[in-house]
């Protein structure tokens, strides 16, 4: 079988990762107050590391040998007339 048509899945790690990264964004972009510091919210808990220093992060995608994520930022788009 060729091993670019097997489908493993996400690993479970992936998925916790990509689930807290989401839900990070998600309190942020809803204007969710937390009691934590950004430098609180950045360190390493429980074996995952947050991704941190995006302004305005869009799309993310896992790369696919797994080694790490991409992430593209929203610029600005100008100033409104």
């Amino acid at each position: 079988m060729n091993r670019y048509c097997q489908n493993s899945g996400p690993s479970k790690v992936t998925l916790i990762v990509f689930s807290v990264i989401v839900l990070l964004l998600g309190a942020t972009a809803c204007g969710g107050s937390s009691p934590y510091t950004d430098e609180q919210l950045c360190q390493p808990l429980d074996g995952l590391t947050p991704l941190c220093g995006f302004q305005s992060p869009e799309d993310l995608a896992l790369l696919p040998d797994r080694s790490g994520l991409l992430v593209s930022e929203f610029g600005a788009m100008g100033e409104l007339e």
